[in-house]
Formats: structure tokens, sequence, C-alpha cells
């Protein structure tokens, strides 16, 4: 083998290590992307679910029946608390 062969076969197998080292790089970032995301998607449904919750909660807090008998029951409250009020 002549030296120029020599040369080129260094060459050729740097540049097959270098595509080598630049997929390694590639599938090690894509992986911690892919948990990321993961983290993320967890993140979003526990989100979702205390959303809902407080929906739930939102929808029993504005029912009109709960809210006139909150209201009857402050009123009642109010009466006993200021009888001086209570004949306005």
């Amino acid at each position: 083998m002549g030296r120029g062969k020599m040369i080129r076969v260094g060459a050729i197998l740097t540049t097959l290590l270098a595509a080598l080292m630049t997929v390694a790089v590639l599938r090690v970032e894509i992986a911690r992307m892919h948990h990321h995301m993961s983290t993320l998607d967890w993140a979003a449904v526990e989100l979702e679910q205390r959303m809902r919750t407080r929906d739930v909660e939102l929808a029993r807090l504005r029912n009109p029946i709960l809210i006139r008998q909150r209201v009857a029951d402050l009123r009642l409250e109010d009466a006993v608390g200021r009888p001086e009020t209570a004949g306005d």
C-alpha cells in the first residue's frame, strides 16, 4: 500500500467515526427530548385533572339552589348578628 492510499483510508475511517459519533450524540439528545416531553405530558395531565376538579367545584358553587340557600343563610346570620338592623 502506498502512502497516499493510507491517507485516503485514514480520512475515510475518520469521516466514518465522526459520522458515527454524530449519530450517537443525536440519539442521546432525542432520548433526552423524549423524556422531557413525557414529563411535560404528565404535568399537562395533572393540570387538566386539577382544572376539571375546579370546574366541577365551580359548577357546584354556581348551582342556583345552593346560591339561594346561601343567601338565605347569610341573611339569617346577619339578622341574628345585628338585631337592630333586623327591623329595616
